[in-house]
């Protein structure tokens, strides 16, 4: 949004530039050019043979050839008064930019070398190489400039009165402010999230930002304030490597933030191989000639936009919710990485939104990613949190979902209910996880139909808007919260209706490979809660003492032969009495 009101606010400044058209103004410009192949000719030459010049500058063919070009700017002030004007070549990249002004009887009046090698260029100079000059009235002035270098020779050539031309300096700085803000502290927010959680995806991520603020520093320009002057050079010498490094923490991030680090897929193999293959060409281009590696550089890029796609495609065909900012951060990176090599080729042309939109695209791409992470910690957590209130197997609550719902309901008189399947253990051994899996969800499905619309039974979550009532206590053992009502005598008799109809409709035979299963069940019910809390005092008992009291009623349902048993206080002696008659015995 704060990006979107500057550019709002501000328009286009460079609109403002004088124009170099040949048309007649107050101020009339023709512009020329050569092209210099072997980078021999010299300013006397073009002097005295103007014919050399041809065209104008708007027709240069740009290319990555190792070749110098020469550029004719003649300006003629027919107004009154004075004009103060900078020259602005917006082309930081440069390693030979000569510019000669000279008067009308073509004698030179001052020189000026601005190649990003010269040392005693100001960072001014640097960072927006330009110059200052002043057109008397009706004086006629012509500038030669002489660019060569090893990589993007395109320069844009602008002439701005100085008002104006302050204006747009004024513009790109708070931009420039803007973008490495963010960007840095959002490295620091991150690097303290990984010293605190050691996740290494926050590294990759702040590895990330550094990557892009060295080489946006060096080709965009606010790199001279916030980086010492020999790290600059040293990017600029090895930009390609610097390119390269962040995609290969790009890719990284990828591979990390979906956790396909712990795959074992094609896809994973040929990142793993994309990345040793970048890091030797970013190895190799750390020597190579600029005009060489940037068109390496520019292949292998073609393999990173599938290869991203691949990995998030493979998360869209799972869970797509957590990641979707994730995704979206690439659409303003490409937008904006489209436009630069347009406008590069000529298919665009020059302005300040489009010179500066892969800048905006990229912190468009690292705010939405730094939400995504926060979106993707977010969801570790209900991962977590999931798998600590859920069998992993089945996905069905387990005891502590089980437990939690018995607590954040006893304002009301439930009762613990649990659901034995009959000799299960001793199946155990004879039936692999997937077996036992299939029968737990057979027979959890089978309750699941008799209870569903039975408001006495308690819902213990929502899964994809359906209730789920029943619980995974252990192997075996299902849990039901069921709602009492009325009477404990006629509270009884209903749940022992309901549970026999459970009971018959879950007793079946079960073919598991070659062995053929009778399951039935056996059923086990505690003191309901305002039982528990008048016998405890109006002391409200436990949720995993109603659980103990259901084992003990299904352990009398074992000893009674009884298919359903119900909780008795009396039993507790009972049991203590037989362990002492036991103890005297021996």
């Amino acid at each position: 949004m704060l990006v979107y009101q500057l550019l709002t606010a501000i328009s286009d400044p460079t609109q403002k530039a004088l124009k170099l058209d040949h048309k007649p103004s107050p101020i009339s410009i023709e512009t020329a050019y050569h092209l210099d192949p072997s980078g021999e000719i010299r300013l006397k030459q073009l002097i005295l043979k103007p014919a050399l010049l041809s065209n104008d500058i708007s027709q240069i063919p740009w290319s990555f050839e190792q070749q110098a070009y020469w550029l004719s700017l003649r300006l003629h002030n027919t107004l009154a008064e004075r004009q103060n004007l900078v020259l602005h070549l917006d082309n930081l990249m440069l390693e030979q930019l000569d510019i000669y002004q000279l008067d009308s009887k073509d004698q030179i009046v001052e020189t000026h070398s601005l190649g990003w090698q010269q040392s005693q260029l100001n960072r001014a100079q640097r960072s927006m190489p330009h110059i200052a000059f002043v057109l008397q009235p009706q004086q006629v002035s012509q500038f030669y400039i002489r660019i060569q270098t090893e990589g993007i020779a395109k320069t844009p050539i602008k002439i701005y009165q100085q008002a104006d031309f302050n204006q747009l300096a004024q513009f790109i700085f708070l931009l420039w402010g803007i973008f490495a803000g963010i960007l840095i502290m959002t490295a620091m927010y991150n690097l303290v999230l990984y010293l605190g959680l050691k996740d290494p995806i926050y590294l990759i991520y702040v590895g990330y930002i550094l990557s892009i603020l060295m080489m946006y520093g060096v080709v965009i320009g606010f790199g001279h304030y916030i980086w010492p002057e020999g790290f600059i050079r040293l990017i600029r010498e090895h930009i390609v490597t610097a390119n390269i490094l962040a995609l290969i923490f790009t890719v990284s991030f990828a591979i990390l933030f979906f956790n396909a680090q712990h795959e074992k897929s094609k896809v994973v193999y040929f990142a793993y191989g994309y990345l040793i293959g970048l890091a030797l060409l970013a190895i190799v281009s750390w020597w190579l000639p600029e005009y060489i590696a940037a068109p390496l550089f520019f292949l292998s890029m073609v393999i990173m936009y599938p290869l991203a796609f691949t990995l998030i495609g493979k998360q869209l065909s799972t869970d797509f919710s957590w990641a979707k900012l994730y995704v979206l951060s690439w659409i303003p990176l490409m937008l904006g990485g489209s436009f630069q090599p347009m406008e590069l080729v000529g298919i665009l042309p020059y302005t300040f939104f489009i010179h500066h939109a892969l800048m905006i695209g990229v912190l468009i791409e690292i705010v939405l990613m730094a939400i995504a992470l926060a979106d993707r910690m977010r969801h570790k957590k209900e991962v977590v949190l999931y798998s600590a209130t859920h069998h992993l197997g089945t996905l069905l609550p387990n005891s502590s979902l089980f437990g939690q719902t018995l607590e954040n309901n006893n304002d009301k008189n439930l009762v613990v209910c649990l659901i034995e399947i009959t000799g299960f253990h001793t199946l155990l051994p004879y039936i692999s996880n997937a077996d036992n899996n299939d029968i737990t969800l057979m027979m959890a499905t089978s309750i699941e139909r008799k209870i569903y619309n039975n408001d006495q039974f308690i819902t213990i979550e929502l899964k994809n808007d359906q209730r789920v009532k029943l619980a995974k206590i252990k192997e075996g053992v299902f849990g039901v919260l069921c709602e009492m009502h009325g009477e404990k005598k006629e509270g009884n008799q209903q749940l022992t209706k309901t549970l026999n109809i459970i009971q018959k409709s879950v007793a079946k035979g079960v073919r598991i490979n070659e062995l053929f299963i009778n399951i039935s069940t056996r059923f086990g019910v505690s003191l309901s809660i305002s039982t528990n809390k008048l016998d405890s005092d109006n002391k409200f008992n436990s949720a995993s003492e109603m659980v103990k009291q259901a084992y003990q009623a299904l352990d009398k349902s074992k000893r009674t032969k009884n298919k359903i048993s119900y909780y008795q206080q009396e039993d507790v002696f009972n049991v203590a009495r037989r362990l002492e008659l036991a103890a005297d015995l021996q």
